[in-house]
């Protein structure tokens, strides 16, 4: 069992390398790609251990390791998709402009590119990995994972703690709007929001409201920040407007740093 865990943890942060590479070079800049903010994609690792596991049942052949690691690859990342939508009212990646895509979840690319890796995976690197991790000793490999699984267990903390904040920041957002449209709506002709916004401060109209308002659009924590930055393309199915708002807002607090 300890094997296994070892597995999973090299293999999440093996994961993590392929996927803030990926993505920092498509977007031209150094993205730390995952949930957890330490080097670790946990969806990698889980990914390595299942298609190992799997491909011990079928043929040695690289037709049946690529094709078994697309469907188990594929498999897994809908459902964490899916998972996460429904935990933080969020869908986190979105291939719904790619072609041969399901439901915005899976794409053919990406899934051809996790057949490609699971090849490397399982005629390169996992033999290597195996032939490293013989060596060390029992006690050695409970260690290392005690120390592991306690920081593991901390950064999941922050994690959760900051997905639950965007989630609140927004909510927050759209109340603290929806009163200030009560507030001035009919008082200024109906107006929209940016509308008498843009008046309040013409006016140079105190108000309590716009001031949360933007006061939480500048006090972003940093795990929201580095949150929503790892996943540019996530959306809030509640309020999908308001989060773009927040990320307009650190995009233009980035640029004045």
């Amino acid at each position: 069992m300890e094997d296994v865990l070892l597995y999973l943890i090299i293999y999440s942060f093996f994961g993590w390398c392929c996927e803030c590479i990926y993505c920092s070079v498509r977007r031209f800049e150094w993205i730390n790609r995952g949930f957890l903010n330490g080097p670790f994609c946990p969806i990698y690792g889980f990914g390595a251990v299942a298609v190992l596991g799997f491909l011990q049942l079928l043929p040695r052949h690289v037709l049946i390791v690529f094709i078994g690691g697309v469907f188990i690859t594929s498999l897994l990342e809908y459902i964490t998709s899916w998972l996460m939508e429904k935990t933080f009212n969020a869908r986190w990646w979105d291939y719904s402009e790619y072609p041969f895509n399901i439901n915005g979840r899976v794409c053919l690319l990406n899934s051809t590119l996790f057949g490609l890796l699971c090849l490397v995976l399982y005629y390169r690197l996992h033999p290597w990995i195996y032939s490293i991790i013989e060596q060390f000793s029992y006690d050695f490999k409970l260690g290392f994972l005690f120390a592991l699984g306690l920081y593991l267990a901390a950064d999941f903390a922050l994690a959760i703690k900051g997905a639950m904040g965007i989630n609140l920041r927004i909510k927050a957002l759209a109340e603290l709007r929806e009163q200030i449209l009560a507030k001035y709506a009919d008082i200024d002709g109906k107006l929209d929001f940016q509308q008498i916004e843009e008046r309040l401060r013409t006016l140079n109209k105190g108000e309590v409201l716009l001031e949360k308002i933007q006061s939480m659009r500048k006090e972003v924590g940093f795990f929201e920040r580095r949150m929503i930055k790892s996943f540019p393309e996530m959306v809030n199915r509640s309020y999908p407007e308001r989060l773009e708002e927040l990320k307009e807002s650190i995009r233009l607090r980035r640029r004045r740093l």
